[in-house]
């Protein structure tokens, strides 16, 4: 029989609860919820009694197993019984899992639904909607100025899953400040027993892309406090290192140039490049062209190669190991 403690289900398991009982000891209220996604839970009451221990909260192994059978195996008596919760709602496409709320995500959400519950929970159904920044607008929206958006998402290894997979730059460029949003915690974790937990740095603070190659299925746990109510998305998001290289070529007016296959190459010293200009020059106009792309390609696969091999495993530049259980 599959063990259903942790996994790919799109639901709710072990390490997905985990996330939430660690917002909930940072001072994250559940006391309104929306569910993206009727979420069901895909963990053993001895396992979900064993984390609950670890926070001080005591029950018996008949009130867990309760607890996790109650409404067909969904997560409502999780957040009412556990989270403290006292209106909880989800909302889904269609009637298939008897959401609360029946909206289409890809278009905005009502009025009514805006600004509205303290606790706003993905985990794992925007990566099944095709207008995706729709989506997290509409989650953002939903939740309440003081309270917080909750993200439990795949990252890397969910290719065929669903449409999308989520990276930690799309993330910190998303719930920023310019959206009425901080980020609290952003945790990156394997979907396997016992994982490693790992805070994630943002790539803009450290002045380079935050990648990952790994060879298990890993999730992101994003908790963002909405502080503040403004037109989100009133400007789109931007990579953070393009930002910079445009500001830094712009300040320079220095820009990469490319007519007809004759390109600059920037980090080539200026000896190098009167050299080349000069052998260039004497050559037919189609060996120019040539030669100019040769170098242009060779420049990006080892850049590429360099980025492949820098982001290998859990870098330590890029990932701090955290326990999950301590996190405030």
């Amino acid at each position: 029989m599959k063990d259903k403690s942790f996994g790919d289900n799109m639901g709710l398991e072990v390490n997905g609860i985990k996330c939430l009982l660690s917002a909930r000891k940072s001072g994250v209220s559940f006391k309104k919820v929306m569910m993206i996604g009727r979420q069901g839970l895909f963990i053993t009451p001895d396992l979900l009694r064993k984390n609950l221990a670890k926070l001080g909260i005591e029950k018996s192994f008949e009130e867990i197993a309760g607890i996790l059978s109650e409404n067909g195996g969904f997560a409502e008596p999780f957040f009412l019984k556990i989270l403290g919760a006292e209106d909880v709602q989800s909302i889904d496409y269609s009637t298939f899992e008897n959401a609360s709320v029946i909206h289409d995500m890809n278009i905005p959400v009502p009025d009514d639904l805006k600004n509205r519950f303290t606790a706003v929970i993905e985990s794992g159904s925007l990566e099944h909607i095709f207008n995706v920044s729709q989506a997290l607008k509409n989650c953002m929206e939903m939740t309440k100025v003081g309270g917080h958006f909750i993200g439990i998402m795949p990252a890397n290894n969910y290719m065929g899953h669903g449409f999308f997979q989520f990276s930690p730059e799309l993330l910190w460029r998303v719930f920023g400040g310019e959206n009425g949003f901080i980020i609290e915690q952003m945790i990156l974790f394997e979907s396997v027993p016992n994982p490693k937990f790992y805070k994630i740095k943002d790539p803009k603070e450290i002045g380079e892309r935050v990648t990952l190659v790994n060879q298990k299925p890993a999730y992101i746990f994003i908790q963002a406090k909405r502080i503040t109510s403004v037109e989100i998305f009133l400007s789109y998001p931007q990579q953070s290192d393009w930002v910079a290289l445009w500001n830094k070529h712009s300040s320079r007016g220095d820009r990469m140039k490319a007519s007809e296959g004759e390109f600059k190459i920037e980090d080539l010293s200026a000896q190098q490049s009167r050299l080349i200009t000069a052998f260039k020059s004497l050559l037919p106009r189609s060996l120019r062209i040539k030669l100019g792309r040769c170098l242009t390609d060779r420049k990006y696969f080892s850049l590429m190669n360099q980025d492949m091999y820098r982001s290998r495993g859990f870098n330590p530049k890029y990932y701090e190991e955290v326990d999950i259980t301590n996190l405030k």
